[in-house]
C-alpha cells in the first residue's frame, strides 16, 4: 500500500493483462480499489461518467492513446505516464499530470497531490475539452491531409 490509508479516493480499474492477478489481490486488500476486468462500451461509458480523473499508468511507448481522448471527451482530468507520445496529449500542469512510468511511488504522489488540490482538478477538467477537440477524427484527418499535401508539394519541387 503506497497511497495513504486516509486518502479519500476510489480507484476503478478496468482492463485485462498480465498484472490482473496482482490487481485482484490489491482490490481484495483495499476496499478503495474496485477491479472491473474487461469492460464493454456501455460499462466504460458508465465508469467515465462517474469518474473525476482518468489514470493511464502505461509502460508502453504509446503513439496515439485514444483512451486519453475518450477520457477528455468526458471532461476528465488526466494522470498519465511520461512515456512515448502521451506528453503530446497530456500537457503537464495544464491538462493533467504526468508521472514516471513504472514508479508506483510517483503515481501515488501524483494521485495524492491531485486529491488534495481541488482547484487543480477543476482546471484540468475545464481544459480537457481542448484535448478532445484537438484529436477529433476530423482534426486528425485534416492533419494527415496537410502532411500528404506538403509531402506531395515537396516531391513535386524535386523534379
Amino acid at each position: 500500500r503506497i497511497l495513504p490509508t486516509d486518502l479519500p479516493v476510489v480507484l476503478d480499474i478496468a482492463g485485462k493483462g498480465p498484472l490482473e492477478a496482482d490487481v485482484v489481490a490489491a482490490a481484495a486488500a483495499d476496499p478503495r480499489i474496485r477491479f472491473h476486468g474487461f469492460v464493454t462500451a456501455d460499462a466504460k461509458h458508465a465508469l467515465f461518467s462517474q469518474a473525476d480523473v482518468f489514470v493511464l499508468p502505461s509502460l508502453w511507448y504509446e503513439n496515439a492513446p485514444v483512451v486519453i481522448v475518450e477520457a477528455a471527451a468526458y471532461g476528465l482530468g488526466i494522470i498519465a505516464s511520461r512515456i512515448g507520445a502521451i506528453p503530446e496529449f497530456v500537457e503537464h500542469e495544464r491538462t493533467g499530470l504526468l508521472f514516471e512510468p513504472g514508479s508506483a511511488e510517483d503515481l501515488a504522489r501524483t494521485i495524492t497531490r491531485l486529491a488534495g488540490e481541488p482547484s487543480l482538478m477543476s482546471r484540468f477538467r475545464s481544459e480537457s475539452s481542448g484535448v478532445a477537440n484537438r484529436f477529433t477524427v476530423e482534426a486528425m484527418a485534416d492533419a494527415y491531409e496537410a502532411a500528404y499535401a506538403a509531402a506531395a508539394a515537396e516531391r513535386k519541387g524535386d523534379r
